[in-house]
């Protein structure tokens, strides 16, 4: 069940309404140190979040060109296509990963991963997936901090290959994998190694405050139970390809899909929690390139 939430505004990080729904800001309509976030329009949230394609390779041709339409082609090495295969199949028929990168002052990565495609039988996500091209919309607004990175992912091979291509760059600062998006609260749950211990912390304490904004604070034990209940693509692949790296998974209890009103909630929650983990990471970032 939800409540109504009253989420603190960040000195740097409050909501923009656009006032006519078809016009989208450009990159770089809103660089400015007391700006945070572009906020869609009702409307728009509610179409995309409603008129979701009924196949893999539709789902993926959407949301190319929400990320698209949103300006992620402004740049040619901004959007990139990556095969979500290794080693068998037909390449041309394969489906493909959707990664596009928002620079930031400096160049550490932090990831925020979903799947858009079908895996193990179970229906895609859509919610998680439509949710990256209006969260990349919100933070191309504001001065960031770091690159961020958002990866729509094809099932179980986009999953496995998106994480075995992290081995061969520098590892991200951090990854955020949204994985079930529903009708209650996401829960925001720091996981895996305390690899880099200040960034793991970070990540809990902000994990930590959202927690307390929706009223959850001190039942961290049923909602770990809740978690190992719940399927989930992410944990061998992540948990292996991603050994060292701090990360946050966002989930809810499996139920129908949200309405606009809920949706937009987690749209709220997730682009307060980005805005919150970008701040106060920066002391950890050195010098910009």
């Amino acid at each position: 069940m939800r409540r109504p939430l009253a989420i603190p505004r960040l000195s740097w990080c409050f909501v923009l309404s656009l006032l006519a729904g078809a016009m989208i800001p450009s990159p770089t309509a809103a660089q400015s140190p007391g700006v945070g976030i572009w906020e869609l329009s009702s409307r728009q949230e509610a179409f995309m979040l409603r008129m979701e394609p009924s196949s893999d390779l539709d789902r993926f041709n959407t949301l190319r060109s929400d990320f698209i339409r949103f300006g992620c082609a402004a740049h040619p090495h901004h959007l990139v296509e990556q095969p979500a295969m290794r080693g068998h199949g037909d390449p041309g028929n394969a489906l493909r990963n959707l990664v596009c990168t928002l620079p930031g002052r400096y160049t550490p990565q932090l990831v925020v991963a979903t799947s858009y495609a079908v895996h193990g039988g179970a229906p895609a996500k859509w919610p998680d997936a439509v949710l990256l091209p209006i969260l990349f919309q919100s933070l191309q607004a504001q001065m960031r901090n770091f690159t961020w990175v958002f990866a729509e992912l094809a099932g179980d091979e986009g999953v496995s290959t998106f994480f075995d291509s992290l081995r061969s760059g520098p590892s991200p600062m951090a990854i955020i994998v949204l994985d079930g998006v529903g009708t209650a609260p996401p829960h925001f749950g720091a996981t895996g190694p305390r690899g880099d211990l200040q960034v793991h912390r970070i990540l809990e304490e902000q994990a930590r405050r959202i927690a307390e904004l929706q009223g959850f604070a001190g039942s961290r034990t049923d909602r770990k139970q809740e978690r190992e209940a719940t399927p989930s693509l992410f944990g061998a692949p992540l948990a292996d390809a991603a050994h060292e790296i701090p990360r946050v998974v966002v989930y809810s209890t499996p139920g129908p899909p949200p309405t606009p009103a809920a949706f937009h909630h987690d749209f709220e929650l997730l682009a307060y929690y980005f805005c919150a983990v970008d701040l106060n990471l920066n002391p950890l970032a050195g010098t910009p390139d």
